[in-house]
């Protein structure tokens, strides 16, 4: 089955196998493209897809899901179990479990054990670059952690949001806290304009001397200045012996 535009929906009342794939296209050419090895009927519209694979234009993005249940006529996926996703280079991946894609508002929801990984040059990493600056004898090429309880991504406005139990790990420190929000830039390039939220705290792993920060609110931003991190909401730090607080950071 291969439709060539939205609105070209395959039927939903026979079984599938041996593969199929459903483009949705706009004036551009093929905007997504929907495929899997199995599509079996399950009432009210909707079928069931094995190995499901979905393949996005803008953003640039790849799903993949051993099972879910598809709505040819909304395209809206969701299952219970496992979903990956990730950027074509695989410079950007994220797996979970449980996840729904609203397809007409661009927006998916991830619900369970959320794992992200973004590797690359720390210099274009602009959530990173700012804090590790201060540590010595780095290597560029590394990989960034992040993993939540649940995450929401909105594709139209490039806003992610990690939330539950937030842990963003680096070799070099890491950041814990109950929310995570930011823009999430394309090709793979991390976030951006992050927010980090209640019991935040900020350790720096350097070997000569551990620092730690907490706060209530953390934000970062870039302009063509230079980048910033403020911390508000009392903040502290902590470099044994020493130890301070402000109103702001």
């Amino acid at each position: 089955v291969a439709p060539g535009a939205a609105g070209a929906q395959p039927t939903t009342e026979s079984v599938i196998k041996g593969g199929f794939s459903i483009p949705v296209s706009d004036a551009q050419g093929i905007k997504t493209l929907f495929s899997g090895k199995e599509m079996r009927p399950l009432g009210n519209g909707r079928v069931l897809v094995t190995q499901f694979r979905m393949t996005n234009r803008e953003p640039a993005l790849i799903f993949e899901a051993p099972q879910c249940v598809l709505n040819p006529q909304t395209f809206e996926v969701s299952s219970a179990g496992p979903l990956k996703l990730f950027t074509t280079d695989r410079r950007f991946s994220l797996e979970g479990e449980g996840f729904e894609w609203l397809h007409t508002k661009s927006r998916l929801v991830v619900s369970n054990n959320v794992r992200t990984l973004i590797s690359g040059d720390l210099r274009r990493r602009p959530l990173v670059s700012t804090l590790s600056a201060t540590a010595t004898n780095r290597a560029t090429n590394v990989v960034h952690e992040i993993v939540s309880d649940q995450f929401a991504y909105d594709a139209i406005a490039g806003e992610a949001r990690y939330s539950g139990n937030v842990r963003l790990v680096d070799p070099g420190w890491r950041l814990t806290c109950a929310l995570l929000t930011g823009i999430l830039q394309g090709g793979g390039g991390g976030l951006s304009n992050a927010v980090a939220e209640t019991n935040v705290a900020i350790v720096l792993l350097d070997p000569r001397r551990e620092t730690r920060v907490t706060s209530a609110k953390a934000v970062y931003t870039s302009t063509s200045e230079g980048e910033q991190i403020a911390l508000s909401g009392s903040p502290v730090w902590e470099s044994p012996p020493y130890r301070g607080n402000s109103d702001a950071m």
